[in-house]
């Protein structure tokens, strides 16, 4: 299981991963819990982060949708029980 993470245990840390877009979902990876998964603009994006870094380490690029659609991002995602990483874009255009 990941790492659990309490607001009022621990002060409010933020990391620059938003190179690229808006951040959501944000998943994390299961194992130690320094690793996650985010939808970034219109991009799939895997870093570990050590919950103290002001910067994310081994950030890659896992996929890459609506390439055709500059106005779209991720809007939602989550993983299944099989750790498959289901997500959504919409247009932020209106």
């Amino acid at each position: 299981m990941g790492k659990n993470i309490s607001p009022s245990a621990n002060p409010l840390k933020k990391i620059g991963v938003s190179e690229g877009g808006d951040i959501t979902p944000v998943l994390t990876v299961d194992g130690p819990g320094d690793e996650f998964v985010v939808g970034r603009g219109r991009d799939l994006v895997y870093f570990k982060w050590d919950g103290e870094s002001p910067t994310p380490t081994n950030v890659t690029v896992l996929a890459k949708v609506d390439q055709d659609r500059p106005s779209n991002q991720f809007n939602d995602g989550k993983a299944d029980h099989q750790g498959r990483i289901w997500a959504g874009t919409f247009s932020i255009r209106v």
